[in-house]
């Protein structure tokens, strides 16, 4: 499975980030309390829907959406 490229919107701290992800390697770096952590719980509730909605909505935000290119596939899950 390869993941090319990652959009979140309203999720947590993101109001819109657009990551275009490396087949081989990608590494996420930055200071703490920067929404690290929530690019990879995107991850994880895009396919699985495993996180809570109500704590994934970006504070002020009505609506979350996550969209991932997958194998050349675009998944997308949103809520709100």
């Amino acid at each position: 499975m390869t993941i090319t490229s990652l959009t979140l919107e309203n999720f947590q701290k993101h109001r819109r980030l657009k990551l275009r992800l490396d087949p081989q390697v990608t590494s996420v770096r930055g200071a703490s309390d920067r929404g690290k952590s929530a690019i990879v719980r995107s991850l994880s509730w895009l396919p699985l829907n495993d996180f809570p909605t109500a704590s994934a909505v970006r504070h002020g935000a009505k609506l979350v959406q996550v969209s991932a290119k997958i194998d050349g596939v675009r998944l997308s899950r949103e809520a709100g």
